[in-house]
C-alpha cells in the first residue's frame, strides 16, 4: 500500500509543479514576472507530494504514512533554506538578472 500512496502522491505533486508551470508561462506572456522562481516550485511540489501522500495514507490505513511526513518536511526544509539565502545575500541587482 505504501508504494501505491507515494506514487499517487507523487503524481499529484507533478499536476501541482505542471500548473505552476503554466501559470508563470501565461503570466510570463503577459509581461509579468514568474510567481515562484524554479527553486521554490520544486520546493512547494516536495510539499504537496508529501502532504498529499500522507493524507491518502490517513485516509486508505487510518494511520501515518512515515515517508509522507518526511518529504513534506523536507519540502519545507528546503523552502525555508531557500528563504534564507535569499535574505542573507538580498536581491540580485540589475547587471546579473541580464543576459550575457
Amino acid at each position: 500500500m505504501g508504494p501505491l500512496l507515494a506514487g499517487a502522491g507523487a503524481l499529484i505533486a507533478m499536476l501541482f509543479v505542471l500548473a505552476l508551470d503554466h501559470i508563470d508561462a501565461l503570466r510570463n506572456a503577459a509581461g509579468r514576472d514568474a510567481l515562484l522562481s524554479p527553486a521554490m516550485t520544486s520546493s512547494f511540489g516536495l510539499l504537496v507530494a508529501g502532504l498529499s501522500t500522507e493524507t491518502l495514507g490517513w485516509v486508505a490505513t487510518g494511520g501515518p504514512v512515515w515517508a509522507g511526513l518526511m518529504v513534506a518536511s523536507l519540502g519545507l526544509v528546503v523552502a525555508a533554506g531557500y528563504w534564507l539565502v535569499k535574505r542573507l545575500i538580498g536581491p540580485e541587482s540589475s547587471g546579473e538578472q541580464g543576459s550575457p
